[in-house]
């Protein structure tokens, strides 16, 4: 009863906040002219955005397999796409929740130690702070004082990335290239609790292994490779998007103005306490395109609205039928998506 009522408390809470996001998007919107923008774009441009946003999510999954490929020789990159679109649609419906549903379901998959996989996880993330960082850095070169002026908390975001990058560095440099972990655990609770210790060591050690991509230097090149393509392939369906829609034209959208608005999109992710982001998302980048680009509010929130529907709905679809594949239901105890137990022992080679 008590884990009922948290959780009911949890989905009111989420609730609210959906609905002041959203009521907030829309109290300055004509709806007559957001109807409009939706029925002057072109829907075939919209659907082949479809595959190009799964695209992006399959090099994300390679990216991965190059991750773990020190430790595991032959990672089934259908395993690991898998994965990824099951943490993805988890994400759309408890924020954050994916990142740690997504290494649990490989493992069990698999059979690979859950810490070697949360480990991989861990570099991934840092990799992709530091990407998020140079985009930052990139845009604020060329149009940092018109973003500061629309966006005030990209320094907030900024600040935010950094902090994270500087702390993962730490944990990976400290536990890949030293033995302060394993030491402080032998000094510190061997002496009272000895099993409980070689339980942590153990640990440690499988979480170390799993960064083992960091002391291989010979896989960076194909890593740097890898997350530019990742990259890349989000930047393809934001640039085919402003071209599905009729916006303002007299202005000529580029590859770069579909980085910058990917941009916005990644910090309102990263600032969004909703599911999928839903309301933050929707409510920057239309202010971002009317200061930048005098794009009418109401057209650039059917473009945000559009592209940002494409992929939540593709991602929780895909990524739902894969929880099917991976016996993965709605855990209600503690508020996150959980494995069901697998007992078919041909799974593990699926």
């Amino acid at each position: 009863m008590d884990s009922l009522k948290k959780n009911i408390v949890r989905f009111g809470l989420t609730l609210l906040i959906l609905c002041v996001a959203m009521w907030w998007v829309f109290s300055k919107i004509d709806i007559r002219q957001l109807g409009e923008a939706f029925l002057r774009a072109d829907y075939t441009i919209v659907v082949l955005t479809i595959p190009v946003v799964l695209a992006s999510h399959f090099l994300r999954a390679w990216r991965w397999r190059t991750l773990l490929r020190p430790v595991q020789p032959a990672p089934s990159l259908w395993n690991l796409y898998s994965a990824v679109m099951v943490g993805y649609a988890a994400n759309n419906i408890i924020p954050r929740s994916g990142e740690f549903l997504r290494p649990f379901v490989y493992s069990k998959r698999t059979g690979l130690p859950l810490t070697t996989t949360v480990a991989s996880v861990v570099v991934e993330r840092f990799i992709d702070v530091l990407n998020l960082l140079l985009f930052i850095a990139i845009a604020m070169y060329f149009v940092g004082n018109d973003l500061s002026a629309v966006m005030p908390d990209i320094e907030t975001a900024t600040r935010s990335a950094a902090l994270l990058a500087a702390i993962l560095l730490v944990v990976i440099v400290f536990i890949t290239f030293t033995n302060i972990g394993e030491w402080a655990v032998r000094r510190m609770i061997a002496p009272a609790a000895p099993a409980a210790a070689e339980k942590v060591i153990r640990g440690l050690a499988t979480f170390k292994k799993g960064l083992s991509i960091v002391s291989t230097p010979s896989e960076y090149i194909r890593l740097i490779g890898e997350s530019c393509l990742i990259w890349l392939f989000y930047i393809i369906p934001m640039y085919m998007m402003l071209h599905a829609m009729i916006l303002n034209k007299a202005y000529v959208f580029t590859f770069f103005d579909a980085s910058l608005l990917l941009l916005v999109m990644a910090v309102g992710t990263t600032l969004a306490p909703t599911p999928g982001a839903i309301g933050v998302v929707h409510y920057l980048v239309p202010v971002v395109m009317m200061q930048l680009y005098q794009v009418p509010k109401e057209d650039g929130l059917a473009y945000v609205a559009l592209t940002h529907g494409v992929n939540f709905l593709s991602v929780t679809i895909t990524g739902g039928l894969f929880m099917l594949r991976e016996n993965v239901r709605p855990h209600i105890g503690n508020g996150t998506p959980a494995p069901e137990p697998n007992t078919d022992a041909s799974a593990v080679s699926a």
